[in-house]
């Protein structure tokens, strides 16, 4: 069971809010070494880029956590998370094998009123269920539904 961030280490995949896609979704890299955080995100116009060091991120306490369910859940017991000073929150299942989500990223409000930000672990790409969701949308939403990192940032 995850208990810090250097035991997480490896490149996640998901979705984040934009307003440039036809499901308000693009696609969104969260890589994590020993020192750094990556982040790489298909706004719809570009890839959005950032990165900050390992150093910066302050872990969060179970209420902290608690705070961002509803009253009563048992989902920050299940949960680790991490912070860091311009607000941003960074939660990650302990179980990182499963099938929930293995990160949850919120603090950014104008990203947070369009949708959640919601990505894959390591091994959960490995066993393709990233690729299962990726599939599932272009199926029911259309092939060209949301900008991609391999397309530059845009739609296909």
């Amino acid at each position: 069971m995850t208990t810090s961030i250097s035991e997480l280490c490896g490149t996640f995949r998901g979705f984040a809010p934009t307003d440039e896609s036809p499901i308000a979704l693009g696609e969104l890299e969260v890589t994590i070494t020993d020192s750094s955080v990556q982040l790489r995100h298909a706004s719809g116009f570009r890839i959005d880029e950032a990165k900050f060091s390992t150093s910066e991120l302050e872990a969060m306490s179970t209420e902290e956590i608690g705070g961002l369910y509803v009253e009563g859940s048992s989902a920050p017991t299940k949960l680790i998370g991490f912070k860091t000073d311009d607000g941003m929150k960074y939660i990650f299942s302990k179980d990182q094998e499963g099938e929930e989500v293995a990160l949850l990223m919120r603090g950014n409000e104008a990203a947070d009123i369009l949708g959640l930000t919601l990505l894959y672990s390591p091994s959960q790409v490995e066993k393709g269920m990233y690729q299962e969701i990726v599939e599932h949308l272009r199926s029911h939403m259309g092939e060209n539904c949301f900008p991609t990192l391999a397309c530059g940032g845009k739609l296909e």
